[in-house]
């Protein structure tokens, strides 16, 4: 609602003014897109996080609502003010799909554009809803997996803690017990280690995009990964909460097998191409790759498992 009141206060402005309608357009985006009191500041703060300045090769991420604004391209999934029961419109994107008035404009209004881009434009998601859609797009055909880099959490104010859970300043053990945001600890947590592989290997490649992310405003999944370990080792993901799952100056972390026939093997952080890997259940499709140069044990207290491996 703020960024709907921003656009049609600048517009009405500008219009008495004599400017052009394209002009009128373009100068109400960049002051509109991720406006209010903590919408943009709450993306700076992410943006900011994962160092997106050095990725895209600009002085500060402010700038992409500046001197670098041609760089970025905010839009929404439903590129419009839509409203659901008098209401604005936050649901899922099975609720897009499902909503014939929805799904329409997703498709006729959204999908189409994305061919408008360049073909080395990343995109980014904010949530769980644009992150679907913009998969979805990937099922099409329409952009490709690798331009997908991930989700950052939604950032307006109605999202309450969840940023701050998204950038590891609060656990589920900080959160009130009425805290809505306790249901989406793990997806956000998810999400954020997700965002940090893809934007690590990117900066440290210094890989320079043509054209930065297309932030997608409204609504994370982990991120798929076929992760299938090296042959004549002995793998499994330990939870968090094993008592023998220990660390010591002498030994470093590891696990000790206590039943069946590798009993007392000895089993430390599995190692694949340059990351650990964490997930939340034993299955592939929810496994985290995260950099060897970041610690894990912040993972392992937010409750996921360690995938240990031993020769």
């Amino acid at each position: 609602m703020n960024q709907l009141e921003m656009a049609y206060a600048e517009a009405q402005r500008l219009l008495h003014l004599g400017m052009s309608y394209a002009d009128i357009l373009e100068a109400v985006k960049t002051l509109a897109a991720f406006g209010g009191e903590a919408m943009r500041p709450n993306l700076l703060r992410m943006l900011r996080h994962f160092n997106f300045a050095k990725m895209l090769e600009i002085s500060d991420e402010a700038d992409l609502w500046n001197g670098a604004s041609a760089l970025l391209h905010s839009t929404s999934v439903v590129p419009h003010a839509a409203f659901k029961n008098g209401k604005m419109f936050s649901g899922s994107f099975d609720e897009i799909i499902k909503i014939r008035a929805l799904r329409e404009r997703f498709e006729n209004d959204f999908v189409p554009t994305l061919s408008e881009l360049a073909d080395d434009a990343l995109y980014v998601a904010l949530g769980k809803t644009p992150y679907d859609a913009l998969k979805h797009c990937v099922g099409l055909g329409v952009i490709r997996e690798n331009q997908l880099l991930g989700a950052l959490a939604h950032p307006s104010r109605s999202g309450g803690s969840q940023v701050a859970v998204y950038l590891g300043e609060k656990t589920l053990a900080d959160l009130d017990p009425a805290d809505p945001v306790r249901g989406r600890v793990e997806w956000l947590t998810a999400a954020s280690a997700g965002m940090r592989s893809a934007t690590a290997g990117r900066n440290g490649a210094n890989a320079k995009p043509t054209l930065p992310p297309l932030v997608v405003a409204s609504k994370l999944v982990t991120p798929t990964l076929n992760a299938n370990p090296p042959t004549g080792k002995t793998t499994r993901t330990v939870p968090a909460a094993k008592k023998d799952a220990s660390t010591t100056p002498e030994t470093g972390l590891h696990y000790i097998v206590n039943r069946g026939k590798a009993v007392g093997t000895v089993l430390r952080p599995h190692e694949q191409d340059g990351h650990y890997i964490v997930s939340a259940t034993r299955f592939e499709t929810d496994y985290q790759r995260i950099p060897l140069s970041e610690p894990i044990e912040p993972y392992l207290k937010q409750g996921l498992g360690l995938r240990m491996s031993a020769p």
